[in-house]
């Protein structure tokens, strides 16, 4: 990767930004679908950090490497805001923490911080172990084991439990696939709720959501427990401000979609590593056995998870 950093002074004045406008009306969206990493390796290696590119109904300039990315991240002049994510994501994840920009973020960070707690964390461990405990021991050994589709099941199965205090069952299941949705939703060529394309499912999956978050939420305002949910009710800054019900629901929906999605992503890249080099599996064995001998137990505390 290049090391050179990216910023108005490394782009000379009055020269173009590279351009890949793709096929007509789609630009290069096939090309993102169907290999994101690939399309970006080939951008870099073609146009270098700083290329413009055409999809998905809009022009997108994009910045590549670790130096352009720093740039993006620490945005010390304030020129980037995630707010744009509305417009790939809004209709399904609307006003999430990442979509919003400025003091309103920041207000909305301090107020869900304090459902983040030390003491909620080791609360969340305590409830987690036991279920991740029963779904592994349901996993069968077989040839067409799906990895990904278990670890959805079951990351999902804890979020239930943990993030909505409910236990796992056909609503489960029914959210999952209002989750799948959703998600996928963003990455749709016709952005329109037109049935059988991946936009009307996910406004669709959105709105099972809503009405399930909507039916729960007296209850959990009335009667918090240990729950995420409850506790984004609860959630309060040093001046008082609570969340609206808008945005409790808002928050739910955007935590449990972005922690049980990037976790199932994690662990089967994780899961994959492993088969690929086993020597790994023995170091990650010995340290579970010299935890298990050293403290005689079988879950894990807080305090172990360094």
């Amino acid at each position: 990767m290049s090391s050179t950093a990216t910023s108005e002074a490394s782009i000379p004045a009055g020269k173009p930004i590279p351009t890949d406008k793709g096929l007509p009306f789609i630009g290069v969206s096939l090309s993102y679908i169907t290999d994101a990493h690939g399309f970006l390796l080939d951008s870099w290696q073609r146009y270098g950090e700083v290329s413009r590119f055409h999809g998905f109904g809009t022009k997108t300039i994009s910045l590549l490497g670790p130096d352009a990315t720093q740039f993006v991240y620490q945005n010390r002049e304030g020129m980037f805001a995630s707010s744009i994510w509305e417009y790939m994501i809004g209709p399904f994840f609307h006003r999430g923490l990442m979509l919003l920009d400025g003091d309103e973020h920041r207000l909305h960070r301090r107020i869900m911080q304090t459902a983040f707690k030390h003491e909620a964390l080791v609360e969340d461990l305590a409830l987690m172990q036991p279920r991740i405990q029963r779904d592994v021991a349901d996993w069968q050994a077989s040839d067409d084991f799906k990895v990904f589709d278990n670890l959805k099941d079951l990351t999902l199965n804890v979020g239930s439990e943990v993030f909505i205090g409910h236990e796992s069952g056909p609503e489960t299941a029914a959210m999952n696939k209002a989750f799948l949705a959703t998600v996928r939703a963003g990455t749709d060529l016709l952005r329109l709720p037109i049935p059988g394309t991946r936009w009307y499912a996910g406004i669709r999956g959105r709105a099972y959501l809503d009405k399930f978050f909507k039916k729960e939420l007296p209850s959990k305002r009335a009667n918090p427990g240990p729950d995420l949910f409850s506790r984004l009710c609860e959630a309060r800054t040093e001046e008082g401000e609570l969340f609206s019900d808008e945005d409790v629901i808002n928050h739910i929906i955007f935590v449990l979609m972005a922690a049980h999605d990037t976790s199932t992503i994690t662990l089967s890249n994780m899961m994959y590593q492993l088969a690929k080099h086993p020597e790994w599996q023995e170091r990650l064995r010995e340290q579970s056995q010299a935890l298990v001998k050293e403290k005689d137990k079988t879950t894990l505390d807080f305090e172990d998870l360094e």
